[in-house]
């Protein structure tokens, strides 16, 4: 996992993160169940969603904490490798056959 600029995320900023996250998801479902607020059918849904999205995004980011700590990330093979010489180099151009050859 990493933060800005390359450099890995420190442990206890992910850990805050994912502690406010699972504030939120316990705070809205108390409001939805509380009936603290005159939440319409759709509101009260929209809030229910809205805190299992957010779970989910918690688990996700506690997995991916997990998955650093332990170095069992996978590299996802992104296609071949750009770099300014592949870059700045027109394709090749090859006469179809039967055509003949500058010489």
């Amino acid at each position: 996992m990493a933060g800005q600029h390359g450099r890995p995320a420190r442990r206890r900023g992910v850990l805050s993160v994912i502690g406010v996250n699972a504030l939120w998801v316990v705070d809205s479902l108390v409001v939805a169940a509380a009936g603290w607020f005159d939440l319409t059918t759709v509101g009260t849904v929209c809030v229910v969603v809205q805190a299992a999205v957010v779970a989910g995004l918690a688990v996700a980011e506690y997995a991916g904490l997990r998955r650093a700590r332990t170095g069992r990330g996978r590299a996802v093979a992104a296609g071949p490798r750009r770099t300014a010489a592949t870059t700045l180099v027109p394709p090749v151009i090859r006469p179809a056959s039967g055509v003949p050859r500058p010489r």
